[in-house]
């Protein structure tokens, strides 16, 4: 959830919390409710004979760090230092 900065601004610093909290609570409650559904349609496929296969996906993150940062990117650094460490 995005909120503008004249709606955050407005906000005392209890609704600023409240807000943050729930929206974390929401984001791994959203999280957990994706991987369970992932996990039951790869046992699906499996189930009908299909090969699902499972991927190392470090190398690949690897491969495209540098592609996040090049000349075409939209942000500086410290902006996608502080994306890369959200959990």
């Amino acid at each position: 959830t995005i909120v503008g900065g004249p709606a955050w601004d407005a906000m005392d610093d209890a609704d600023r919390t409240a807000l943050t909290d729930v929206t974390k609570q929401t984001s791994v409650c959203a999280t957990d409710a994706i991987i369970k559904a992932e996990n039951e349609l790869a046992d699906w496929f499996r189930g009908q004979g299909v090969q699902v296969n499972e991927v190392d996906r470090a190398p690949f993150i690897e491969a495209v760090k540098k592609l996040h940062n090049g000349e075409a990117a939209t942000w500086d650094q410290a902006t996608y230092d502080r994306l890369q460490a959200i959990e």
